[in-house]
Parts: C-alpha cells; sequence; structure tokens
C-alpha cells in the first residue's frame, strides 16, 4: 500500500506558498532486524 499512500498524498491540496512541508509521505527507511 506505500504507492497507493504516496500516490493520493501528492494530490492533496499543496499550501497557499505551493510549497509542501515535506517531500513525500515515505521518508522513513524500513526499520532492520538486529539478527
Amino acid at each position: 500500500m506505500p504507492y497507493l499512500s504516496e500516490e493520493l498524498y501528492q494530490h492533496l491540496p499543496k499550501p497557499n506558498n505551493g510549497q509542501s512541508s515535506s517531500p513525500s509521505l515515505c521518508v522513513t527507511s524500513y526499520s532492520h532486524s538486529s539478527e
């Protein structure tokens, strides 16, 4: 579902200044196991 979530996020209305607070919804890397 991350691709669908990103696509929906990119189509949300932008603030008045035309810039988003972050370039992407998915800005955190996936966690890694310690094994």
